[in-house]
């Protein structure tokens, strides 16, 4: 058996990223989009944190890795990490915590509202 995997391309773009040699592709979005304010923070090994609102991140096969949803708790309240393309749960905690073993599309699902539920301020 060989170690493959398909590669990510989405509406919004026309081509897609090949990972180096040990790494798989992360990719994470927020359902309400861009110009929301959320936000994702992403540390791979407790390295240097990466803060984006939409991309595609290269991570060694088995690394430890840290998603956090962050926006104004005033505005919004965290729900979910789902698999992109589907109402599967990945996640249900913010931050949440895993080993990269597949390549992954993850959506941060938060919805409009008063409310707790995970987040924090935007760093």
């Amino acid at each position: 058996f060989t170690r493959t995997s398909a590669a990510i391309v989405t509406y919004d773009e026309s081509s897609a990223v090949t990972p180096e040699e040990g790494k798989l592709l992360l990719k994470v979005r927020t359902n309400l989009g861009a110009n929301s304010g959320m936000k994702v923070k992403i540390e791979v090994n407790q390295g240097n944190p990466v803060i984006v609102v939409e991309d595609v991140v290269q991570v060694p096969i088995g690394a430890t890795v840290k998603l956090t949803c962050q926006f104004d708790e005033l505005l919004y309240r965290f729900q979910a990490w789902k698999y992109n393309g589907t109402q599967l749960n990945f996640s249900l905690e913010n931050p949440t915590e895993f080993t990269m073993l597949e390549q992954l599309d993850l959506v941060a699902i938060c919805r409009v509202g008063q409310g707790s539920g995970g987040g924090g301020s935007l760093e």
